[in-house]
């Protein structure tokens, strides 16, 4: 048993929202911690970026689902430029 679960997700689609609540639902059924906690990041953002990112994810998933698809295998690789990376989410989740 961990004493502290923390769930994170982001509510661009609901999809993200529902398999975060599912996975909290079945640690607290199975006591698998003391603590569960989930955490929507983009509540972390500023305005401009969880506003741009949500539509433009919604956008991708009804209209050209096969390009989220294509950006995911493509992207999902560790970074070359980590700092370019860090620098740009520390702006953009400051409060987190």
């Amino acid at each position: 048993m961990f004493n502290r679960l923390l769930i994170l997700s982001a509510s661009a689609g609901a999809g993200h929202i529902r398999a975060a609540q599912a996975i909290e639902q079945a640690a607290l059924q199975l006591n698998a911690a003391k603590e569960v906690m989930h955490i929507d990041t983009l509540e972390y953002t500023n305005k401009v970026f969880r506003n741009l990112y949500s539509k433009a994810y919604l956008e991708m998933v009804n209209s050209a689902p096969e390009v989220l698809g294509w950006i995911y295998d493509h992207l999902d690789t560790p970074w070359k430029r980590e700092r370019r990376r860090l620098a740009i989410d520390k702006l953009n989740t400051r409060p987190f």
